[in-house]
């Protein structure tokens, strides 16, 4: 029996278990008997997924169309979005994603919102706008503590800045002032360093360094970027140490917040999502080719100026089980 001679009917099981583009044109590309099995543009899956799927809590990208209560989810492995309407988002602005759920800030008012079942919890009112604000546990949780930046100054900082310094804030002792750990980065990046996010993945401290890579050559207009993944090895020194790999984990991140989630898609592990897409398609960097990916397989390339990167107002979101509108 050839490859040809296979049931439609373990055909179709096969095919129906290809998410990613580029698998269904190697689908296709099989057989002729292959390629009539698989349409030529494939439906788009259902969107929320369903409960059963293994897919259902797959971080998305949520984004603001730009009117006042407009929004779009995108979903990182369906490939697709889902169009949603938040009149309590009206001229509210993302500052950080967690749990599953947004801390959104309106002038001087801070709330959380959760967007898959439009549970909002109001905070008091601060007293002057924070630069930065963040939150350590579900909104839900009676220690759920928000911490808030009201102003940075060049003498003490505040996040991980270009030099690989960190600050680190004790809540159990709020009378102590954070304590900055200088020049722990084993290497200094200097003025290539064009971006940098953090996250706390299972305890450790783990960082995406974005650089503007020095050898492309300018003919080609090429400002592809190379990354540096590394953690914070702050047990025993406080330096960064490189990983080689991000092994079946993903990389999620974006201005408002990052996190890593283990991904058990198949060609979406190891790799790095930004909240950039190339056309209606989702992007990630994947560490093992060190290229951008398109998921529909169009694009596949080391720079990212073909990509579009979403709105500041945007940000990735894991969604709870059970909880979609």
């Amino acid at each position: 029996m050839g490859w040809s001679d296979l049931p439609m009917e373990l055909l179709s099981l096969i095919l129906s278990r290809l998410l990613l583009m580029r698998d269904r044109h190697a689908f296709k590309a099989v057989c002729k008997s292959w390629t009539l099995i698989a349409p030529v543009k494939s439906a788009p899956l259902s969107l929320p997924p369903s409960d059963d799927s293994p897919y259902y809590d797959s971080p998305c990208l949520i984004i603001s169309q730009g009117s006042n209560h407009s929004w779009k989810l995108f979903h990182s492995v369906y490939n697709d979005f889902y169009y949603l309407d938040f009149p309590e988002l009206i001229e509210a602005e993302i500052r950080f994603s967690k749990y599953g759920w947004l801390l959104m800030s309106r002038g001087n008012m801070l709330f959380f919102f959760n967007p898959f079942t439009k549970v909002k919890m109001e905070l008091p009112p601060a007293i002057s706008p924070f630069v930065f604000v963040s939150f350590s546990l579900p909104p839900t949780s009676k220690d759920c503590l928000v911490f808030g930046i009201h102003s940075t100054s060049s003498t003490h900082s505040t996040d991980l800045d270009k030099s690989g310094n960190i600050c680190i804030y004790d809540p159990d002792k709020p009378e102590h002032p954070p304590i900055q750990y200088d020049n722990c980065h084993l290497t200094k990046f200097g003025e290539e360093l064009q971006q940098c996010y953090m996250a706390e993945v299972e305890g450790e401290i783990w960082g995406v360094f974005v650089m503007m890579d020095k050898s492309i050559c300018i003919e080609k207009l090429n400002l592809g970027k190379r990354f540096c993944f590394d953690r914070l090895d702050y047990e025993y020194a406080m330096k960064w140490v490189t990983l080689k790999s991000l092994g079946k984990k993903c990389f999620y991140v974006g201005p408002n917040g990052s996190f890593a989630e283990t991904c058990t898609v198949k060609g979406m592990t190891n790799a790095i999502y930004f909240n950039k897409l190339h056309g209606c398609s989702g992007v990630l960097y994947s560490r093992s080719s060190g290229k951008y990916h398109s998921v529909d397989g169009e694009y596949t390339g080391e720079a990212s100026n073909k990509l579009t990167e979403t709105s500041f107002n945007s940000t990735w979101i894991k969604p709870p089980r059970s909880t979609w509108i």
